[in-house]
């Protein structure tokens, strides 16, 4: 179970698209230079050219490369967010506890949408520091993004744990709770990942 949704994200994503695909319509009648679909690789630039969506290798590739696993894991805990989200909905909750559960995992799931949007340059972040590669910039910015993620998620946990919440949920509220302490889990593995990432040496710039 690690790694089942960073998995299912993978396959997903499949193989790096090339440089270039077909015209369609997110480049249609669209100045060049605006955001077209990703590739699943966060080490492309993905934009519109000549209404055709492209995606250029960032320059000196080597130094961001070391992000892509971190990245491919928040695209799969957020499709495992967006799976626990609407998996609730069903469980007879009380409402209080459906507030704050719903609340708790949309802010969860917005964290790691942004964090991947900072893995893969799709948003402004600091530029690398003197001796520092793009790898370690982006993953210093997705840190601090992600860094509230895991309290967010225990708090979840916690509701789950009220006894009043287990009577009214039965056996969905255990299995979402088992569900829940994977996510929370993984987002510590995830920070812990990005935390690694900002040691790396500068081996890459090489």
């Amino acid at each position: 179970m690690r790694f089942l949704y960073i998995a299912l994200a993978a396959a997903l994503i499949g193989a790096p698209v090339g440089t270039a695909v077909a015209a369609d319509d997110a480049c249609l009648s669209v100045a060049n230079g605006t955001l077209c679909p990703d590739d699943g690789d966060p080490c492309t630039t993905d934009q519109c050219v000549d209404e055709t969506c492209t995606h250029v290798d960032v320059p000196s590739r080597t130094t961001c490369d070391p992000v892509v696993d971190a990245y491919r894991r928040t695209l799969g805990l957020g499709v495992l967010v967006v799976d626990l989200r609407a998996q609730f909905e069903t469980v007879p909750l009380p409402d209080a506890a459906h507030l704050l559960v719903g609340n708790a995992l949309e802010a969860a799931g917005a964290d790691l949408a942004r964090s991947s949007d900072a893995l893969a340059g799709r948003i402004v972040v600091p530029p690398p520091a003197a001796g520092e590669t793009l790898a370690q910039a982006r993953a210093r910015a997705a840190f601090g993004i992600t860094r509230v993620t895991p309290p967010r998620v225990r708090g979840v946990m916690k509701v789950l744990a009220v006894p009043g919440v287990r009577a009214a949920g039965g056996v969905d509220v255990l299995y979402l709770a088992r569900r829940v302490r994977f996510l929370y889990r993984s987002t510590n593995q995830l920070k812990r990942e990005l935390r690694r990432l900002q040691r790396v040496s500068g081996t890459f710039a090489r």
